[in-house]
């Protein structure tokens, strides 16, 4: 068991990581895609629609093989980490994206006449309706990265997915390796999406619907 909790740990490092640092990459990516300059606007939109109309496979395999091809070697770890936070960069850009064009200018206006400072206009308006907006889909966008580490099998990383086709191999035990690979897969998931649910019913039980 100790063999399959440590492709967990290695899978779930992945996923953290690579969303982690792909959210940040994506909040850069969010307000370049709001910019007024033109080259920002378009390089930002322009990578967005290659991360999103592209398979995450291509990403694993450009990093790993492609990269190498020209003499750019990346272990196979930091070449699946680096494909989840391109992925999760350019999807979560688009959740924060949407999260931002929530605010209207007529609120923040009509905060700051009331006199609120614009520390309050953030703390009372601004991030309690962002957060609405993005928290839920970012932690189905996390349950997407971790799943998507599976592929990571492909290019050697010792991930969940891996372990059990090693387990498999050397055991012939296929049916009960894969069934605890995809029952270690769905918990985390489960766990995932209920803890969206919950902050959507409990933490953001009071919303406002027309904004």
């Amino acid at each position: 068991m100790s063999f399959v909790l440590e492709g967990v740990k290695i899978t779930f490092s992945l996923a953290v990581l690579g969303f982690l640092i792909g959210s940040f990459i994506g909040i850069f990516i969010a307000f370049g895609r709001r910019s007024h300059t033109p080259l920002l606007r378009y390089s930002s939109s322009v990578f967005v629609e290659v991360v999103r109309n592209t398979p995450f496979l291509v990403h694993v395999y450009f990093f790993y093989f492609g990269l190498g091809a020209i003499g750019i070697e990346i272990p196979s770890y930091f070449a699946l980490l680096i494909a989840l936070i391109v992925m999760n960069a350019g999807y979560m850009s688009e959740i924060i994206r949407g999260g931002i064009g929530v605010i209207k200018t007529e609120q923040v206006k009509s905060a700051e006449a009331l006199g609120l400072s614009p520390f309050q206009v953030k703390r009372y308006i601004i991030i309690p309706q962002v957060l609405r907006i993005v928290l839920p889909p970012s932690l189905s966008q996390f349950a997407i990265s971790f799943l998507a580490t599976s592929l990571g099998v492909v290019i050697g990383v010792k991930e969940l997915t891996w372990r059990a086709d090693f387990l498999q191999a050397r055991n012939f035990l296929s049916l009960e390796s894969y069934l605890v690979a995809a029952a270690f897969y769905i918990i985390i998931v489960k766990i995932t999406l209920l803890t969206s649910r919950f902050i959507d019913r409990k933490v953001f039980k009071y919303k406002i619907t027309d904004i």
